[in-house]
């Protein structure tokens, strides 16, 4: 065994060779051994091809990803916000059309995006918007295929775009503004500033206590309610302070059942009468004012009874006559006022009479209860600024997510005759094949690089 076949039979080759083949011909053996003498010429040949091949397929990619394809360009937007579904806007106004979307000045917000060189008079008429079947939300734009205001799918794209994100920024931009916070659909921020303007307008009774308590307990009564419908609408809402809303319409429970109703059954007990020495002077005549008052309820009633005996109660069918009804709830309305006019006035008759009895008293009670409906009043009024912040900042926060969800829309897309979506213009079936391919030759370059290494050397000594 010569130096040169010493050499070769020592070499590991860590790969399971084929078996010689018994006539001495060709075998897979030399095969195996010339490709692993030149692996490195192999290997890097296959790697250029690999590179040749994605570089290759990036660069058709890039080049026919915004090919055209017979189509039309369409894209879809939902209406999320609440009320939508119900062809509501958001402040709950009726009969959302889609003229709304043809307004003219988000067309040109949307053309001023890009650079497109067309018309908002073009591109309105070219514009084609649909309403789903039984949907008042979901909406369909299209630009058809074979118009000659776009140049091409990408600038109907880019637009459809534009336009889509120009509409929810005007819905956004009218009906999520600060001015907006709680008085959109079913919001009741509304309900609550109002109650706080009737509180500021109202004016205490100058002479009875009961009436003042009473008012201020029916604030407390309106804000439990409107607390409590809160709660009912978002449970799982906690404020800054870790509460919820039912957290806050037991506190104004506690203050109306504890601090008023207590005060409300002392009066029931006492005599309290607020500023003396006016209710001194003054009571003759509030007596008078009411009497006359409840005589002209007793009048209005006693004309409502003689209508009524003229009424024929019952048709020929049996039927009460709706005429009736609505004169007998008056009189009783009537009945029912002059009834409360007398309590007053026998109220303030006997106040008049204790009043002669014991001033001094009278004054001592009037003068706690003077200083409790002051306090009961300026709790009142800090109350309802608390309660006002913590609910318009959860109407906040609330609208912060609906703006953001208000209006959803897809991205274009190009859709066929058949009203299937389009294949693009870069087929990934190509690319592969592109890759594939590339890879493939410089996976045969290789291989042929490594029998002309083996043999060309020996040509040469020849």
């Amino acid at each position: 065994m010569d130096t040169k076949e010493k050499s070769n039979s020592e070499i590991n080759l860590n790969v399971k060779i084929p078996p010689e083949q018994a006539d001495g011909g060709f075998s897979m053996r030399d095969v195996v051994l010339t490709v692993y003498g030149a692996k490195k010429i192999f290997f890097a040949w296959c790697c250029i091809g690999l590179i040749l091949g994605l570089a290759a397929a990036g660069f058709y990619y890039m080049t026919q990803k915004d090919a055209d394809v017979p189509g039309d360009v369409s894209v879809t937007l939902t209406l999320n916000y609440y009320g939508a579904e119900s062809n509501l806007y958001p402040n709950g106004a009726k009969w959302f059309s889609m003229r709304s979307f043809t307004n003219t000045a988000i067309f040109e917000s949307a053309l001023e995006k890009l650079e497109l060189g067309v018309t908002v008079g073009d591109v309105i008429n070219e514009v084609e918007i649909t309403q789903a079947e039984g949907k008042y939300n979901i909406f369909t734009f299209t630009i058809p295929y074979g118009g000659n205001v776009f140049a091409n799918n990408a600038d109907k794209k880019d637009f459809l775009q534009a336009l889509c994100g120009e509409y929810k920024k005007h819905i956004t931009d009218r009906y999520y503004s600060k001015g907006t916070v709680g008085k959109l659909y079913e919001q009741h921020l509304s309900e609550f500033e109002q109650q706080i303007q009737d509180a500021a307008l109202w004016e205490p009774d100058p002479f009875s206590f009961e009436n003042n308590f009473k008012t201020i307990g029916d604030f407390y009564a309106e804000l439990e309610s409107i607390l409590i419908r809160l709660y009912s609408e978002e449970p799982n809402y906690e404020s800054p302070e870790g509460l919820n809303f039912e957290d806050y319409s037991k506190q104004m429970y506690d203050i109306r059942s504890k601090d008023v109703e207590e005060w409300s059954s002392k009066l029931q007990y006492n005599i309290y009468i607020r500023n003396i020495d006016k209710f001194k002077q003054e009571s003759q005549y509030g007596i008078d004012a009411l009497e006359r008052e409840r005589q002209y309820n007793l009048e209005l009633a006693a004309s409502y009874n003689e209508l009524l005996a003229s009424f024929q109660q019952k048709d020929s069918q049996g039927a009460i006559v709706p005429e009736a009804v609505g004169v007998l709830k008056e009189a009783q309305h009537c009945i029912l006022t002059a009834a409360e006019l007398q309590k007053q006035i026998n109220k303030m008759k006997s106040d008049v009479e204790m009043l002669e009895a014991n001033e001094p008293s009278i004054l001592s009670n009037s003068r706690e209860a003077e200083t409790a409906l002051l306090a009961a009043a300026a709790g009142l009024k800090k109350n309802q600024e608390n309660v006002y912040g913590v609910i318009y900042d959860h109407y906040e926060r609330l609208n912060s997510r609906e703006a953001e969800n208000s209006v959803l829309y897809s991205n274009p897309a190009v859709v066929t005759s058949d009203g299937q979506p389009a294949s693009s213009g870069a087929s990934m079936m190509r690319l592969a094949l592109i890759v594939a391919g590339l890879t493939f030759v410089g996976f045969a370059v290789g291989f042929f690089a490594t029998f002309v290494k083996k043999y060309l050397p020996d040509k040469k000594l020849k």
